[in-house]
């Protein structure tokens, strides 16, 4: 009797483990090892220059070759008293705080893409502090951010001052 037992128990244990057996196979055989290494860089990356020629500040963007499309965005901000005035070049359009340049960056070979915004100038009127005040000692940063070109269900690009778009962006970037 003690042997049909534990006889009765491996067989319980054999099925438990033939059932189990093809799911651990399917695992084995689903896998493969590979050699060597390759580099896989996702996301766009741009590059920003900056100009100050007597009061007015000169911002242009330019998307890296390797980059995806991406959307440029900016805004500056000024930690005195003074004002500031823009002047949006080609492609730029005031979209509530913001500048956007409404034709996404990439490597200019990329259909319907440039390489680099044209110039979104801000021109500075210095609070009235003194007569030896330069442009040099009055403060204006230029905030910038890129975000990727996102695609809606139907599959027709976003527009550059899209919500989604701007949900994930990047940190700012640049000054």
């Amino acid at each position: 009797m003690k042997n049909k037992r534990i006889l009765l128990a491996l067989l319980a244990l054999a099925l438990a483990a033939t059932t189990a057996l093809p799911a651990a196979m399917a695992y084995f055989t689903t896998n493969a090892r590979a050699t060597g290494t390759r580099t896989l860089e996702l996301g766009g990356r741009t590059t920003i220059e900056e100009e100050m020629e007597g009061w007015v500040k000169q911002l242009t963007v330019s998307a890296d070759p390797d980059s995806q499309p991406m959307w440029v965005r900016a805004r500056a901000y000024s930690g005195a008293s003074g004002q500031y005035t823009y002047i949006p070049g080609d492609g730029w359009e005031q979209r509530g705080d913001w500048y956007y340049f409404t034709t996404p960056l990439a490597n200019p070979a990329t259909e319907g893409t440039l390489g680099s915004t044209s110039k979104l100038e801000v021109e500075v009127t210095p609070p009235p502090l003194g007569g030896d005040q330069t442009p040099d000692a009055f403060d204006v940063v230029i905030v910038y951010e890129s975000a990727p070109v996102l695609y809606g269900t139907d599959g027709q690009r976003l527009s550059c001052d899209h919500p989604d778009v701007w949900k994930a962006a990047a940190p700012p970037a640049g000054t």
